[in-house]
């Protein structure tokens, strides 16, 4: 734990020893972001999983829409307000959950090997707020996505499960 509160430390250091238009800042912002989740997932403090997510979305704020980086940030923020649902069950979080990891899914080119991980988390997302709202339009989505995550997933990749796709064909 003594590592990684170093490393939380000099995560905020280089944030502060950077200029604001600097185009290194998003990525000093996300490493922070990662650090503080992974304290969270070891402490369970919400201060460390509210300030990742403050620190996830700073850096998508400092990345350009036209920058290849700014899908994996948008996909780092929608993991870190999955947690704070999944902590809180607060249903604002749900949502913005699905629409940044929408985002991350249109930021990400159709040949890139993120690209069913992406849709896969989106189906987890949509199929949860179905079992919450009971809203068929969720589901129906749900299924369409898997079936986006199972094409974009090479027949020979670890997570291709013998039903059928990813993950057993969640």
């Amino acid at each position: 734990m003594e590592y990684l509160d170093e490393a939380i430390l000099v995560a905020r250091q280089a944030i502060q020893a950077t200029p604001e238009a600097h185009p290194a800042r998003a990525g000093l912002f996300n490493n922070l972001g990662i650090q503080l989740r992974n304290r969270f997932s070891r402490t369970g403090a919400m201060t460390d999983l509210e300030e990742a997510i403050d620190a996830a979305r700073q850096a998508v704020a400092a990345t350009p829409e036209d920058n290849p980086d700014r899908a994996i940030l948008l996909s780092n923020l929608g993991v870190q307000l999955g947690d704070r649902f999944s902590r809180t069950g607060a249903m604002t979080d749900l949502a913005e959950t699905i629409h940044v990891t929408r985002e991350a899914i249109e930021a990400t080119p159709e040949d890139h090997p993120d690209r069913a991980r992406l849709f896969n988390n989106l189906g987890l997302g949509l199929g949860i707020r179905y079992e919450r709202t009971g809203a068929m339009t969720d589901l129906e989505k749900a299924i369409d996505v898997a079936r986006e995550a199972t094409k974009a997933t090479p027949e020979d990749h670890p997570d291709w499960a013998g039903d059928g796709g990813p993950r057993g064909g969640c």
